[in-house]
């Protein structure tokens, strides 16, 4: 898998040549096969990596070879595996057939060599507030790394624009926030005074916490409790008004994966039981990241269900009288 994100040229290079001389055993075993042999599953691999690379036919060519190879272990199974990858190719061209023209401008001043995501904005879009994996200009120069990834810890860190609206230099955000561990901006209430966080710090899962602006200090995060569960939850948005939050959770009971999850705030001033969005948004895939428009009405969010193109793509819903649009 690193070899396929780090160099993609090496992976189409060696999968391809590995589709050359395919074993036609289901069950291969690699110490009873020769170095010169490769699993009939190289097919597939090669079908999703010319995908990735926008070469759409010769990806379905693929597909179609893996399924003649399965032969009589064509179950049910592999059919819905086949019928999801050859849906998503169709997806392919026709997306690829008909592009939307976009801008897209670097942040000079906020971007690095390092990694940078999950922005969140104030209403008033003067405020920015942003994950990074960046090296820190302060310290002994001992700053440690993550064991699994091997790149710096997650900080957060806020920008503000100045007269020309510019970003300014970014700047971490508080002590009482960045820990030595993980932390990452997922939500910012519209008067820009409650931020929602993702931290692992006490349930390797990973919880939702957040922090209140009190005049220009951030208070120490707490965890979100109506949130939470024993089970992952990794983003979440307040609505315009503070009193919905839609979140994302992989806990039981839902439709497969991720779900979009969301509370309400009742008249007392607590939080409601979690709610399914239902199964016109969370399929059996990973569904995530929502954002609500301030319209509250207007749901953005991302998928590997529906109809998407491969991998996590940008959907978005309308919420009608009789509930969310496909």
């Amino acid at each position: 898998k690193g070899m396929l994100s780090k160099n993609n040229d090496s992976a189409l290079h060696y999968l391809s040549r590995s589709t050359e001389k395919v074993s036609s055993d289901i069950q291969f075993d690699v110490s009873n096969n020769s170095l010169d042999s490769a699993p009939i599953f190289a097919y597939l691999e090669y079908a999703k990596l010319l995908r990735k690379n926008n070469k759409i036919d010769k990806a379905q060519e693929n597909l179609k070879y893996f399924e003649e190879s399965l032969g009589q272990s064509l179950n049910e199974e592999w059919r819905k595996t086949l019928k999801r990858e050859n849906d998503i190719c169709e997806t392919a061209k026709l997306l690829i057939a008909n592009p939307v023209n976009i801008n897209i401008t670097n942040l000079d001043k906020v971007n690095s060599k390092y990694p940078e995501y999950g922005p969140v904005l104030s209403a008033d879009e003067q405020t920015m507030i942003f994950t990074s994996r960046r090296k820190l200009k302060t310290g002994n120069g001992n700053q440690p790394k993550d064991l699994i990834d091997f790149k710096y810890f997650e900080d957060i860190y806020i920008s503000k624009k100045d007269n020309e609206g510019k970003w300014g230099e970014p700047k971490l955000i508080s002590d009482k926030i960045n820990t030595s561990g993980h932390e990452a901006t997922i939500g910012l209430s519209v008067d820009g005074q409650q931020l929602l966080i993702y931290s692992a710090q006490e349930d390797p899962q990973g919880d939702i916490y957040y922090s209140r602006l009190d005049g220009k200090d951030w208070s120490k995060p707490v965890p979100f409790q109506a949130l939470n569960s024993k089970a992952s939850e990794t983003h979440a948005c307040f609505s315009a008004d503070g009193k919905t939050i839609f979140f994302t959770s992989n806990r039981k009971g839902g439709y497969g994966g991720y779900d979009i999850y969301r509370v309400t705030m009742l008249p007392n001033g607590e939080w409601s039981k979690p709610l399914n969005l239902g199964p016109k948004i969370n399929t059996e895939f990973d569904d995530r990241a929502p954002f609500i428009h301030p319209d509250g009405k207007t749901m953005y969010f991302s998928s590997k269900g529906h109809n998407s193109m491969g991998g996590f793509d940008i959907f978005y819903t309308y919420l009608s009288e009789n509930g969310w649009d496909e």
